[in-house]
């Protein structure tokens, strides 16, 4: 499923309502005070309608602009309950032509309140307007409560696909380390153990040679180390002139002979990747699991071969070919477009990726 983040507005819902929330709220409060000032009977009538209006556009503001993250469920319904009070005061002062205060008080609710109580609010409003005020102004209310229904409706949509994509990303990511730290330490701790063990045979016969093999070890470490940081940073790439390097030193180790055939200096650089995680995965496999005595690296212009001589197991069995990082292999090859084929019987065990044009 694509990204759904180039598809959303680059200002966010709550910057924008907290924009054009209060800066509509007070162009149309021209109605409101035009209303007022036709209406007052009295200089005093008048300074209250209109400070009555002052106190319900400073409120609504007031509501619009505080963050989101600050606006609480009793928050919204104290706004709420402090507008329709306000309301309520002004039709009573100056009659039904001060219900247009009405809309604010629907648009409010619209946004700020669930849908079941949000259209409660809603209808109430209309409903009030067509019975106090009749069809002529509260007409013209329903439509905008369908403009702001419809707003509404799109914008939980993208809310719920932005959440969606955020929840892929994070799996992806908790895939990417798992994989990356299984493929990149699970070699590194393999030859470690076996440098470890041949310098524990060392000891008592060549001490010269044992402490290389503990000072290599070391170097092993510190670099495991690197790499699991780089892993966890998301940094981490696999090059294929260094995997097959640490091949080399890794068969060497585990006396197991290692035959490169083919150029991979030449691979297409976007395959040179995938084809080094097969290739360690694969490697690592041969030393932990084969009893192989040879192995054979096999490069094509799009393709890789991993192949031992060791024990293998029939295609049929449920052992060594559903295991041991092949599904992260497989996952590997196919996100880059290409296919990857076990092949294991008693005369070892293969792994072939191939690549039927670069990606």
């Amino acid at each position: 499923m694509g990204s759904w983040r180039g598809k959303l507005p680059h200002i966010s819902a709550e910057r924008m309502w907290q924009f054009f929330g209060p800066v509509g709220g007070l162009s149309f409060m021209a109605f409101p005070v035009l209303a007022t000032v036709h209406l007052a009977p009295s200089g005093a009538t008048l300074a209250l309608g209109l400070s009555i209006l002052a106190v319900f556009s400073a409120v609504y503001v007031y509501g619009f602009s505080r963050s989101t993250r600050n606006r609480t469920a009793l928050f919204s319904l104290g706004i709420l309950t402090v507008l329709s009070a306000l309301t309520l005061a002004q039709f009573l002062l100056l009659g039904p032509a001060l219900l247009g205060l009405l809309y604010f008080i629907a648009i409010w609710a619209l946004i700020e309140l669930r849908w079941p109580w949000a259209l409660l609010v809603a209808l109430t409003c209309i409903a009030v307007m067509y019975t106090q005020a009749g069809p002529n102004y509260a007409l013209p209310l329903l439509v905008v409560l369908m403009m702001m229904i419809i707003y509404r409706i799109s914008a939980d949509y993208y809310r719920k696909m932005r959440d969606l994509d955020l929840q892929q990303t994070l799996l992806a990511d908790r895939e990417r380390v798992g994989q990356d730290l299984h493929d990149s330490l699970g070699q590194s701790l393999t030859a470690l153990s076996l440098r470890l063990q041949l310098a524990a045979r060392l000891t008592k016969t060549d001490p010269a040679a044992a402490k290389r093999e503990i000072l290599e070890c070391r170097d092993l470490t510190r670099s495991s180390l690197e790499d699991m940081r780089s892993t966890v940073a998301g940094l981490r790439t696999a090059s294929l002139p260094q995997e097959i390097a640490d091949a080399r030193a890794t068969l060497s180790h585990s006396r197991i002979r290692l035959k490169v055939s083919g150029d991979y200096h030449h691979i297409d650089p976007r395959l040179q990747t995938p084809m080094a995680w097969v290739l360690r995965e694969s490697v690592t496999n041969v030393v932990r699991h084969s009893g192989a005595t040879s192995c054979t690296v096999s490069f094509g212009p799009q393709s890789l071969e991993v192949r031992d001589d060791g024990r293998g197991r029939a295609p049929q069995s449920s052992g060594r070919q559903d295991g041991f990082g092949i599904p992260g292999m497989r996952e590997r090859v196919q996100s880059t477009g290409g296919n990857l084929s076990i092949q294991s019987n008693s005369g070892g065990f293969s792994v072939t990726a191939s690549w039927s044009s670069a990606q």
